[in-house]
């Protein structure tokens, strides 16, 4: 299976996380790194639609469950890898809690099924790089030894 660099310049996900701490706090920090599940092989045609429609005024669709269900239904899933909890103890007697997210993307391979047509173009770019290589090669080779009288050729 070859690989091919696709560029996906913009994708939507929801990144669905838990923890606890038995003690108050006044804020949590999170790091990790996420990373693109893939369940089937990408078709040439592939398009991306976003887990949320944004023209629909319709609130539910940002419920947890409806975010969960939808996630299951498309061909990608996140997940949040090597996660690292800190939480910040309730110094101040200020309520506010306070929760950053810090994410990082790694470069993530994606899996495709060629089309017909893309395969026969590849076939023939392959195989019409090799046809100029080669005739380049038998022409020069047949040229130094026709103009060098390496082979004798009589004429009858």
């Amino acid at each position: 299976m070859r690989s091919v660099r696709i560029t996906v310049k913009q994708m939507e996900t929801s990144v669905v996380g838990e923890t606890e701490q038995l003690r108050s706090g006044s804020g949590v920090r999170i790091a990790g790194a996420l990373n693109m599940v893939q369940k089937e092989l990408l078709h040439e045609d592939f398009k991306e639609s976003g887990p949320f429609n944004c023209s629909s005024t319709d609130v539910t669709q940002f419920e947890p469950p409806n975010l969960l269900d939808h996630d299951l239904e498309r061909n990608f899933s996140t997940d949040l890898q090597s996660q690292k909890i800190i939480w910040q103890p309730a110094i101040t007697s200020d309520k506010k809690f306070t929760v950053t997210v810090d994410i990082h993307i790694p470069p993530q391979l994606l899996y495709y099924k060629t089309g017909i047509f893309q395969l026969l173009k590849w076939a023939w770019i392959q195989y019409l790089s090799l046809l100029i290589v080669v005739h380049y090669c038998l022409r020069n080779f047949s040229a130094f030894v026709f103009e060098n009288r390496l082979i004798s050729v009589t004429v009858s």
